[in-house]
């Protein structure tokens, strides 16, 4: 799975655990709902700060976004 897309899907996953709106979540990091629905649908890709602040935000470290396995832990080797 694209690196983009698992991040995405992370994303939203966790915005909505908390039940908040993409538009709640871009009031949170200082952006606009367009980009949060654009970072949850892998069209655009993050950079490093903007990673930061969605990962803050959400209450996560930034590495959660990327694991692999959907509850967002790291699968154990």
């Amino acid at each position: 799975m694209r690196l983009m897309v698992r991040v995405g899907r992370h994303v939203k996953r966790l915005r909505r655990q908390r039940g908040w709106t993409q538009q709640a979540l871009a009031t949170r990091i200082g952006t606009s709902q367009a980009y949060v629905a654009q970072v949850e649908g892998a069209v655009k890709e993050l950079s490093l700060e903007m990673l930061g602040r969605f990962a803050q935000a959400l209450r996560v470290k930034p590495g959660r976004l990327f694991d692999r396995d959907r509850t967002g832990r790291r699968r154990r080797r």
